[in-house]
């Protein structure tokens, strides 16, 4: 629609030892970030690095709480 802005999309971040198939169709449209840094900060700051600067997302376990972080 012409002069409405966009939405942000929306991040789904899995679980330890998941992937992007965890959300499975409900994740389509979505940003699927891979999770492959050795500790949680170095994850938050490469999700910082990769990710739109405000973003609606959902996680589960450790994943969900890099986005806190």
């Amino acid at each position: 629609m012409p002069g409405v802005p966009s939405s942000p999309p929306l991040v789904l971040l899995p679980g330890m030892n998941c992937s992007a198939r965890l959300w499975g169709p409900a994740g389509a449209g979505a940003l699927h970030p891979v999770l492959d840094r050795p500790t949680l900060d170095e994850q938050v700051e490469a999700l910082l690095d990769g990710l739109p600067a405000r973003s609606p997302s959902a996680g589960s376990a450790w994943a969900g709480s890099s986005r806190w972080h």
